[in-house]
This record gives C-alpha cells, sequence and structure tokens, in this order.
C-alpha cells in the first residue's frame, strides 16, 4: 500500500479536477459556518469506499478494510448492498493495511498508524479486542498471517514479528534478531507449517518455524525478489509477488528451492500488488504508473489504472490479461474469492471491482454506497436539486439539496459520459463535460437526455471545465491547450480557440465576467501559471495575466463574484484577486499551511476546500472561509465529524454548504 498512498497524494496535488469547474455562482448569501454545536446538523451523504487496501470474506459477506476513513464496510457480495460501516474510536482503526480472517470467525486487522491490532467478530461486528500496549511492541503493522492459534503481525517500523495467542489475545513472543534479516517486513503467508516474511528493503524472504519461531533460512539472490508486495500459499507452493522488477518468483515451501521466476511483457505482470489462487489459476492484480506530471496525472484519471493477469499454476504462462475498456480497475490493490466471482479492490477509484474467475467477464463494479460517488469532482445546483460527476464511476448523482436524499444515478452508454469531470447548470438544462471529450446535455430535474455534443473535428480534446455566456457554452480542452464554443441551442461548434497568442498550457477553469472569458492555466508562461482573457463575442486576445506580482503558482482553478476573479495558488499557498475589467491585481491572501484544492465564492466569503498542514499532525482535510474583503480569516472548519476527505468540489445552496469528498467517496452537508 505504500505506491498506493504515494500515488493518492500526488494525484490529490496534481490533478484535483473539481477547481472552478462551474463557473461563475448563481447563489446569494453571506453567513459563515460555525463549527462547535453546530456540527449536529453535518450530514455525511453516500459515503463509501476510501482507499480500499485488503478484503476477507465470510460466506457472502464482503469485509473491506478502507485506509483513509480508517473504518471496515460490510458488504453483501451477492447484490453490492452496505450492511454496516465499523468505525467507532472503540476499535482504534488508523490506516487499517492488513486483515486476515482465523477460523473462528474472528477478523484481525492491522491497524498501520495505531500500532495496534483489532480482533472483531465477523457476524455481529462486534469488538472482542484491540491488541496493543508496550509488551507487544507493535510498531507499523503492515502484514497479518496466522499460523494454528497464533497470529503473527509484522512491524516494518522496528524490523521485527510479534506473535499473539488468537484465543486470549496475549503475547506469546517478539522475533526480533540480527539472525533473521529481517527488514522493513511488509508481507507475510503461512506455507507447510512455516511463516513467510518478506523484506522489503533487503528483497529477500524470511522463513521462520511456525510452532518454535526459530528461523530456518533467508532466501535472497536467484529468487529474484524485489520490493515483495504479496504473497500466497497453494500446496506446498509459495508465489511472491515483486513490485520491484515485476515479476512473480515460485518457490517450494518445504524445501525453499526455487521452481521458477515470471516476467517480461509477455507474462502480463507490470508492477504487481496482489494475489490470489483460484482453481488451476494465479491471478495477479497490476498497478503500473507512468511518472507522475501534470499531463500523466490527467492521463491517468481519463483511463483506467491497473489490470488483472492469470497465469497457469503448471507452467506459469499468461492464460488471458484483463484490463480496460470496462472493468474499472484504477489501482487494484488487493484480491478475495466468494464462489465463483472474484473481487478487486480499487485503492484509487475507491471501487470493487467484480469479474467471473472462470470467463474473466466484468461482472459489476461497487462502490458502497447507493450514492454511487465515485471521485465526485465537480458539482452544480440547479432548482432544488444537487448534480454531481463522478470521474471514475462514468456517472452523475442527483440529490435533492433541501433533504440529501438521493433522486437517481444517471448512468448508461447512451449518455457518453467518459470520465466526467465537470458540470455546469443553466436553470433548465445541465452540461457535463468529460474527459473523453463528450458533452452531455441533460434536462433538469429529470435528468432526461436531450444530447450529446462533440467536435466533429477533433480538435476538442480532453473537455475539462465549462462556463456559460448567453447561448454560447465555452468549454476548456485541457489535452488540446484549445478552449471550443458551442452553441448550446444547436449544438453546434461556433469555433475553437487556440494558438501561441492565447499562451494555452495546460488549461483548468474557465469563467466569464461581462463580454469576456478568463481561462486559468496550470503551467502558463514560462511555466510560472497564468490566466487568458478574451472577447467571448469574437475569440479575440485581450490579455495574458501574469507575472512574478500576481503569484499565480501552480493556478488551479478559477472563480468570480461578477467582478473580481480568484485564483488559488497550489504551490504558493494563496488565493490571488484580480480586478477582471482591468486585469491589475487587487491582492494576493496568503494561506499559512493551507494547501487549496477547490474554492467557491458567496457573498463577501471564499469558501475554499483544502488540506491543513501541521507538523504535528501532518495533513488533513478541512475547509477554510475567508472575508476576501479584508482578506483575513474568518473560519477553519474542521473535525472527523465533518469526514472530509480531499475536497474536490464545493457548492452553495439556501444557506447550506455541499462539500465533495473525492477521496472519500462522499458529500458533507453542512449549514453556511
Amino acid at each position: 500500500m505504500r505506491k498506493v498512498l504515494s500515488v493518492l497524494v500526488v494525484v490529490a496535488s496534481l490533478a484535483t479536477v473539481g477547481l472552478g469547474a462551474v463557473g461563475s455562482p448563481s447563489w446569494a448569501g453571506s453567513r459563515v459556518a460555525q463549527q462547535g454545536s453546530g456540527s449536529s446538523t453535518v450530514q455525511v451523504l453516500g459515503w463509501g469506499f476510501a482507499t480500499p487496501s485488503a478484503l476477507v470474506h465470510l460466506g457472502a459477506d464482503l469485509f473491506v478494510a478502507n485506509e483513509s476513513s480508517n473504518s471496515i464496510m460490510e458488504v453483501n457480495a451477492n447484490t453490492g448492498q452496505r450492511i454496516r460501516v465499523i468505525s467507532s474510536p472503540a476499535y482504534d482503526f488508523a490506516g487499517p493495511s492488513a486483515m486476515v480472517l482465523d477460523d473462528t470467525g474472528d477478523i484481525f486487522v492491522a491497524n498501520s498508524e495505531a500500532d495496534s491490532v483489532t480482533e472483531l467478530a465477523a457476524v455481529t461486528g462486534q469488538l472482542i479486542r484491540v491488541i496493543a500496549g508496550s509488551q507487544f511492541k507493535l510498531a507499523g503493522p503492515t502484514g497479518l498471517a496466522i499460523i494454528g492459534t497464533n497470529l503473527f503481525v509484522l512491524n516494518s517500523f522496528s524490523n521485527s514479528v510479534t506473535e499473539v495467542d488468537t484465543v486470549t489475545g496475549s503475547l506469546v513472543a517478539v522475533i526480533k534478531s540480527s539472525r533473521y534479516k529481517l527488514s522493513t517486513p511488509s508481507v507475510a503467508a503461512s506455507c507447510a507449517g512455516s511463516l513467510f516474511v518478506g523484506n522489503a528493503s533487503l528483497n529477500s524472504v524470511t522463513v521462520i518455524d511456525g510452532t518454535t519461531g526459530d528461523f530456518v533460512r533467508t532466501l535472497s539472490g536467484a529468487y529474484r525478489f524485489n520490493d515483495p508486495s504479496s504473497m500466497v500459499a497453494f500446496d506446498d507452493d509459495l508465489f511472491v509477488a515483486n513490485e520491484g522488477n515485476s515479476s512473480i518468483t515460485e518457490l517450494n515451501c518445504v524445501t525453499g528451492d526455487l521452481v521458477r521466476n515470471v516476467s517480461g511483457a509477455a507474462s502480463g505482470i507490470a508492477d504487481p500488488t496482489a494475489l490470489l489462487v483460484s482453481g488451476n489459476s494465479l491471478f495477479v492484480a497490476n498497478f503500473p504508473i507512468p511518472p507522475l506530471t501534470l499531463a500523466s496525472t490527467a492521463s491517468m484519471l481519463a483511463t483506467e489504472l491497473g489490470s488483472v493477469a492469470e497465469l497457469s499454476l503448471a507452467t506459469g504462462g499468461l492464460e488471458s490479461l484483463l484490463k480496460a475498456p470496462g472493468y474499472g480497475f484504477q489501482g487494484p490493490s488487493a484480491l478475495v474469492q466468494i464462489g465463483p466471482r472474484v473481487f478487486v479492490a480499487n485503492a484509487v477509484g475507491n471501487t470493487i471491482t467484480e469479474i467471473n474467475s472462470s470467463s474473466g467477464a466484468f461482472e459489476q463494479l461497487l462502490v458502497g454506497s447507493a450514492y454511487q460517488f465515485n471521485e465526485a469532482v465537480s458539482m452544480a445546483i440547479s432548482g432544488d436539486d444537487l448534480f454531481v460527476a463522478n470521474a471514475l464511476g462514468n456517472t452523475v448523482t442527483e440529490l435533492d439539496a433541501s433533504s440529501g436524499s438521493l433522486v437517481q444515478v444517471i448512468h448508461g452508454a447512451q449518455y457518453g459520459f467518459d470520465t466526467p469531470d465537470a458540470v455546469l447548470a443553466d436553470g433548465s438544462d445541465i452540461f457535463v463535460a468529460s474527459l473523453g471529450g463528450n458533452i452531455t446535455e441533460l434536462s433538469s430535474p429529470s435528468g432526461a437526455l436531450v444530447r450529446v455534443i462533440k467536435d466533429p473535428t477533433g480538435k476538442s480534446p480532453g473537455p475539462y471545465a465549462l462556463s456559460l455566456s448567453g447561448d454560447d457554452l465555452f468549454v476548456v480542452n485541457r489535452f488540446g491547450n484549445s478552449v471550443t464554443e458551442f452553441d448550446v441551442t444547436s449544438g453546434a461548434v461556433v469555433q475553437v480557440i487556440s494558438g501561441a497568442i492565447y499562451q494555452f498550457d495546460s488549461p483548468d477553469a474557465v469563467a466569464i465576467v461581462g463580454n469576456d472569458v478568463f481561462v486559468s492555466n496550470v503551467e502558463g508562461l514560462n511555466g510560472s501559471g497564468s490566466v487568458t482573457e478574451f472577447d467571448a463575442s469574437t475569440g479575440a486576445i485581450v490579455r495574458i495575466i501574469s507575472g512574478a506580482a500576481f503569484d499565480l503558482s501552480l493556478p488551479l482553478g478559477l472563480v468570480t463574484n461578477g467582478t473580481d476573479l480568484f485564483v488559488p495558488q497550489f504551490l504558493n499557498n494563496a488565493i490571488t484577486e484580480i480586478d477582471a475589467a482591468s486585469g491589475t491585481l487587487v491582492k494576493v491572501i496568503k494561506l499559512p499551511s493551507f494547501v487549496v484544492t477547490s474554492l467557491t465564492v458567496d457573498g463577501n466569503y471564499l469558501f475554499a476546500g483544502g488540506l491543513q498542514v501541521s507538523k504535528s499532525e501532518g495533513m488533513s482535510s478541512a475547509v477554510a472561509v475567508f472575508n476576501y474583503v479584508t482578506g483575513s480569516l474568518q473560519q477553519m472548519i474542521t473535525g472527523s465529524s465533518y469526514s472530509f476527505d480531499e475536497p474536490s468540489a464545493l457548492a452553495i445552496n439556501d444557506a447550506t454548504l455541499f462539500v465533495a469528498n473525492e477521496l472519500g467517496g462522499s458529500v458533507t452537508v453542512l449549514p453556511t
């Protein structure tokens, strides 16, 4: 899960797609959100999977460890319906990264951030005990294995293994000695009565006697271990996934002899993260990623990320490779089988893909909630309803803005959703931009399809943000470094605005003030960020706003109050206010220790979703409220009751603030 978490941080940093996508606000109000006693009125809607990192099952019940939300979710594998969410502080869940089920039906959960192991009853979800305390010497527990009635816990921070009696919860032993050569132990499996421990730092496997705890042997060299990420035993053979060199090592558990190494493009193995034996096949979850840049991250979000390879147990040969399109893989991180079905946890996509183990056919995509929020990245209010674009789910969720109740989830091939990343309401219709190339027009509030609009010339790749001016819809094209103007009456292309004079460079957001269109450029002039202004009627360039005084460093987003522009600076922890009429600087609002990931304006206030940075507590999601007239911070809204998790979009309606949580798979509703 180390790579999963690092990718989530960088994706959140480089590709927060909800900023400024709605353009000018259509609401009014000036009250500021309070925490305190007001937190009791907070609603969290559609809370689903949040960085699912481990899976176990008991019968038809699937248990999912959510590493980001510190919870365990139980789901009916047949229906996909959520049974319960276990998240009480008493369970001590903190970064749950591994789970194992014993023969009595109890689940043990490793809490990598709490130095504890939680034991709960799978049937009832009731807490049995929390295993913690100085005598256990737990330190960054990341791997679990059971042999008989003993639980073995890998401590990645202290290079040791803690052995616990599963019946009593008492300590058996702490295995730590130089002869074991434990070094960042990360994964474990039991096979032929022995405990096999993968050492990420030494690229080796330590074998420990499961009964006595004695050292047996260390395996390395010809085995080609390289950052072992997963292990699974079958009969007397052990299979080890090596994420560092994209290979699978098979060895005999009794003798320790090497059976084979499987690697290369023909094997279908690419950065393997999880293994599962099913029948005569070995299923390998792959999570390869390109170098993380702005361009590659946008591309990642536009396509599926990962695959599952099926290998022959007998020969190690590739039997099939399951990948895009259609499987919804987004960072496959864990595998489990229930009957004829294999379930794949997608740590980046916050979903679980169900496939048929025999045919490899896609069965369904589980999101853990009827709202089906799946990387909710943009929102728009239309009348009494809130429309939410789900980038990874290829859906739009409609809910009643007053009650928070679900109206419908709009989906299907006819809508043309293909990574929908921006949604805009004009009072009667809803427009949804998909990074794959389509603009979908829906009728509000019915959600009925009006039309799917697309530039027939192919000159508008990567629609990313929307804004309306009269009967003209302006669409920012992230991949084309251009802006396309559509006639909303006919759906026809009016013009595609591009060329060196506009200096579009990774355009991110658009807003319209008067007769001018403003577009923020993430890279901008000489890589420093900029805002392009052009005439909405003619498309003629007006000016390029840039320079050191504006502090435009990685500008992610753009909103307006009708006279001024507000541009959040991701790298500089600031919001730049610009006079739209003259293009001159009004002020730079500094945000010490706060990284803005979403922004909206309401009355005299700016509501900024983002990450609050603390030396003692690290990063935590929050919403900051500023008076932009004075530039002063009015309120920092934070705390576990809000369930903020990478706020990616904000909307306000009738004194209610809606916060889309991109990684949490939810929408938080609170009074303003």
